[in-house]
């Protein structure tokens, strides 16, 4: 047996996950946990990591560091996305996590973060049973991965997250009609650019029926866990949960109308995600209108489970 950790260092949020694994590829999950830092937050307009972003998530790298450590963890696998590879001034903040923590950031490039979410998908794929599409909404960018009959056929990196959209469609709660169309039009229209000419645009069309839609990552466990805070019911494992497309436009709607603390005290939410949820939304519902999905699957396993486990 043997105890690993990674760090997913995102550009709205940095992940912790702690496994214990045996010999024959099964594992034990010791720690699963998320904050949200924001440190990609003005990227989108200043090309440089703000001071308040560059602190706030040193404070979690510290905490999580500490806390694999104290599981048992002989090595630690860390990595940056978007925020990361965009930035200017992202020396300064690689140089701190060697100096402070001993950690050496590896800084992925749209295409390594796609593989590794691919190899994640690949894992949970069986049982689906059609062909598939996969997103990862980030705060910087959308990782999309198309599947036909169990194989990755086509994978890239869309330069839209949550937080990058919140920018620079200019998203404020409650958002009004003008912001409310601005996103929209920008997710569509950037869908569009990244699909064309790509394999996967094809898949949704070509497909025997509609293909399985599948999330990844913070925003899609988001929406799980907003849908069950309104059923009255607690966040718990939100693996395998299915969202309509119903369901979805519901709470769009819902987020859209509320101001800032009003998002904030939504049951189930992380209220440092209130201002970006909306815009990671609304990509989603492009994806599911995009390839005329009914609804999508929620798998919990996102980069930081592909820096274990391929």
């Amino acid at each position: 047996m043997s105890v690993r950790a990674s760090l997913d260092i995102g550009t709205n949020s940095v992940k912790l996950l702690v496994l214990e694994l045996d010999q024959v590829g099964g594992f034990k999950v010791l720690a699963d946990e998320a904050v949200v830092t924001g440190l990609g937050r003005g990227v989108a307009r200043s090309g440089r990591l703000s001071e308040a972003g560059i602190e706030e998530t040193m404070a979690a790298l510290r905490t999580f560091v500490v806390r694999a450590r104290a599981l048992g963890a002989m090595g630690i696998r860390a990595a940056g996305t978007a925020a990361l590879r965009d930035a200017v001034n992202r020396d300064e903040f690689l140089g701190r996590a060697r100096a402070e923590f001993g950690l050496v950031v590896a800084v992925l490039s749209t295409d390594e973060e796609a593989r590794l979410a691919r190899a994640v998908a690949l894992r949970e794929l069986a049982g689906l049973g059609r062909d598939a599409v996969f997103f990862d909404v980030g705060g910087g960018s959308t990782e999309l991965t198309w599947f036909r009959n169990g194989q990755a056929v086509e994978a890239c990196s869309m330069p839209l997250g949550a937080r990058v959209l919140t920018e620079l469609a200019q998203v404020t709660q409650p958002v009004s009609a003008d912001a409310a169309r601005r996103t929209e039009e920008a997710v569509l229209r950037i869908l569009g650019e990244t699909a064309a000419g790509e394999q996967g645009a094809v898949l949704g069309k070509a497909a025997e029926g509609r293909p399985v839609v599948a999330g990844l990552g913070g925003t899609a466990t988001t929406v799980v866990w907003l849908l069950r805070g309104e059923r009255g019911e607690p966040r718990g494992d939100p693996h395998g949960a299915v969202v309509s497309a119903g369901e979805l436009s519901h709470l769009c709607e819902k987020v859209g109308a509320l101001p800032l603390e009003g998002v904030r005290a939504l049951p189930n939410i992380d209220p440092a995600r209130a201002d970006v949820i909306y815009a990671g939304m609304a990509i989603i519902a492009g994806i599911l209108q995009t390839y005329g999905a009914e609804d999508f699957h929620l798998i919990d396993r996102g980069l930081r489970w592909g820096l274990l486990l391929t």
